[in-house]
């Protein structure tokens, strides 16, 4: 009896303005079975080089409060990071530094000892206007509606 081929459950994706929320739905027990992207508003508080992995640190934006919360860590490629931090010097393209307001896309990688990181999948640095704009999104009821889903 043949059974019926059934896609793959589509990636699913989240909204993210404030880190600790990040963080707890990153590391609680229930993991979707679609692989999950995360997209997260944030300001970069530092790049740490250690050995081969480099890790981002980004805490909330100002402009959506909690500026003073811990923030999250997560490992950067070398071909993002070269992409995103070293390659666009002298071109147009803002490169991402410590204060940047960011939009980061994440994901959850599981390592052999059981562990959750989050690895940048892409970094865009935002402009005043773009902040601008999306604060008054999310405080509108469709955009406050999908940072709860």
């Amino acid at each position: 009896m043949a059974t019926e081929w059934q896609p793959e459950a589509p990636p699913m994706s989240r909204l993210f303005v404030h880190t600790a929320e990040l963080a707890q739905w990153v590391h609680c027990e229930e993991q979707p079975a679609a692989p999950v992207r995360y997209r997260l508003l944030g300001q970069l508080a530092e790049i740490t080089t250690t050995g081969e992995s480099i890790e981002l640190h980004i805490r909330d934006l100002p402009e959506f409060g909690n500026a003073g919360q811990e923030g999250i860590r997560a490992v950067v490629g070398s071909r993002v990071y070269e992409s995103r931090f070293v390659e666009n010097a002298g071109v147009d393209k803002e490169i991402a530094r410590a204060g940047c307001a960011l939009s980061v896309c994440l994901g959850v990688v599981l390592q052999r000892d059981g562990t959750r990181i989050l690895e940048v999948f892409d970094v865009q640095v935002l402009k005043r206007r773009e902040i601008e704009r999306l604060r008054y999104f999310i405080c509108s009821s469709l955009g406050s509606e999908l940072i709860r889903s």
